[in-house]
């Protein structure tokens, strides 16, 4: 009896420490959590502003120089290696816009040149495969920079990349006579982007950019 009684008193004490012991555990494990939490929400904040601070100086630049035509200019100097990858001469202005700026741009580009011009099923495939690998370089190569890849070094790799892989697709395509049908372009047309679309965008990535640094 006495035994028994001696194991009943014992027992909630025992249950006590435990508890207070898994308390213990859960508010350190909690108080653990909180600590990572705060720091990958300071790592965010820091790489945010970092993006911000290169993209938004970056995006003016690149805008103002494709409003005063170089764009343009650019598409028309590289004409002939587009005649070399067996695309049209004007796929060398689709080409630069998605490289100045970014895809969608370069296929708008492409949706206004398409009521001119027949794309067989290979050029678009390899006018995909040049925009795909090589697009929105001044910001990219900027950000690769800070990363430690040398800019000159990013756009061979990228440039270099995308017309090595489109010359092996054109001559693959050419050589067996693949994909030679016209091209049915299914994008949906849009409206060109205007220059008030553009300030309202780069506006509120301002915006963005001031509250985040406060």
């Amino acid at each position: 009896v006495i035994t028994k009684a001696k194991i009943i008193k014992v027992q909630p004490q025992i249950v006590e420490n435990t508890l207070n012991q898994l308390q213990a555990r859960v508010f350190t494990k909690s108080e653990k959590y909180l600590k990572q939490l705060k720091s990958i929400l300071k790592d965010t904040n820091k790489v945010a502003l970092t993006l911000f601070k290169i993209m938004i100086p970056t995006l003016i630049v690149v805008k103002l120089l494709d409003l005063l035509g170089f764009t343009v200019f650019l598409g028309v100097k590289i004409e002939p290696l587009m005649t070399f990858l067996g695309l049209p001469p004007e796929a060398g202005l689709v080409w630069m816009a998605s490289m100045l700026t970014n895809i969608y741009t370069g296929l708008a580009v492409f949706l206004t040149l398409s009521s001119d011009i027949q794309w067989s099923e290979a050029q678009v495939t390899v006018l995909g495969t040049l925009m795909l690998i090589s697009h929105n370089l001044p910001i990219e190569c900027r950000i690769a920079q800070k990363a430690g890849c040398r800019i000159l070094t990013n756009l061979l790799l990228r440039m270099g990349g995308a017309i090595v892989l489109g010359f092996i697709l054109h001559k693959i395509y050419s050589g067996f006579s693949l994909l030679q049908k016209p091209a049915i372009v299914a994008i949906p047309s849009q409206t060109e982007e205007g220059l008030f679309t553009w300030l309202t965008s780069l506006f509120d990535k301002i915006l963005v950019f001031i509250i985040r640094h406060e």
